[in-house]
């Protein structure tokens, strides 16, 4: 007979299984390596500032003399007579 028992062909393709786990696992962790390599070496050329602006501070003065819309203007709806 060339056939083996049951419990030796399961052990047989457990086996099998597993290293191809193993492997595909060690796979994914390599492709993962070079991913965050790549994204480090690129980080510098991403990062970004912005030009400074005249008024680059809020103060209480700054917003008091800022109208934020016309909502007191000619036309505007809301309280009053």
């Amino acid at each position: 007979m060339l056939r083996g028992s049951l419990p030796g062909r399961l052990f047989g393709f457990t086996a099998l299984i597993l290293v191809s786990l193993g492997v595909l696992l060690l796979a994914a962790g390599g492709v993962y390596c070079g991913f965050v390599a790549k994204a480090r070496a690129y980080l510098a050329a991403l990062n970004t500032s912005l030009p400074p602006t005249a008024n680059t501070s809020l103060t209480s003065d700054s917003l008091s003399s800022t109208p934020l819309s016309d909502q007191d203007g000619p036309g505007a709806s809301g309280g009053g007579a």
